[in-house]
């Protein structure tokens, strides 16, 4: 009997069962958990499809400085959906010491089937970019409570993982929804570090004690921040 996973992806162009070893399930490549990070080591954060991107030039000249950058995907999709799509490596991009997975969206009113792929998209790039050797802090997301069943799923446990908190959205609904899938999140799948885009409400700040916690900034936080002359990552 085949798994999911063994069907063939016509869009990216290769088979997943031929390139990743299942997960538990066999419905989502493996993805391996990390151990905890320095974050002190990280000197800058910044989004796929921003202006720190590199030439083409830079791209093909050897380097031998360590990058001490992260790369995120907490941008709208469109700036990385092409890359789902290539098998281009992202060092042919920017220089960085860690990435955190795509972030494909699970909004509330896309259709089912597509929340679902999005869910199996982000665990093939992140199984992919661990492949080629990078060291990965696995994505989580979650949309309304119709994706709680299958939003965690393919993840590892006792890992690093990433979140992102938005306070753009400044509604009672939202932030119900959110803690509802944060602490969903913590119960499943037991992180040792939590990297979190954005801030973690101030509710939760009993978590710091037990909780390697490291927040960075944002988009908007971070062009807010510049202004005020702060820095671009709090770790707690």
């Amino acid at each position: 009997m085949r798994n999911n996973i063994d069907v063939e992806l016509d869009d990216v162009g290769y088979v997943v069962s031929e390139l990743f070893e299942p997960d538990y399930s066999g419905l989502y490549p493996k993805i391996d958990p990390i151990e905890i990070v320095d974050a002190s080591l990280i000197t800058d954060y910044f989004p796929f499809g921003s202006k720190k991107r590199k030439t083409f030039k830079q791209a093909r000249a050897a380097s031998d400085v360590k990058s001490t950058s992260l790369i995120h995907f907490y941008t709208d999709d469109v700036r990385f959906e092409l890359l789902y799509h290539t098998q281009r490596s992202l060092s042919e991009y920017y220089d960085f010491a860690y990435v955190i997975g795509t972030d494909f969206s699970l909004l509330p009113y896309h259709y089912y089937p597509i929340q679902i792929f999005n869910v199996f998209r982000n665990r093939l790039m992140c199984a992919r970019f661990q492949s080629d050797g990078y060291t990965v802090i696995p994505s989580v997301s979650w949309g309304d409570l119709t994706t709680f069943p299958f939003c965690f799923d393919g993840l590892p446990q006792d890992s690093v993982l990433s979140i992102k908190c938005s306070h753009n959205v400044p509604t009672s609904s939202y932030m119900e929804l959110w803690a509802a899938g944060f602490e969903q999140m913590l119960k499943l799948l037991t992180p040792k570090q939590l990297f979190i885009c954005g801030e973690l409400p101030a509710v939760y700040d009993f978590l710091r004690r037990d909780l390697s916690i490291v927040e960075f900034d944002g988009f908007m936080q971070s062009k807010r921040r510049v202004l005020s002359g702060s820095f671009s990552s709090r770790e707690g």
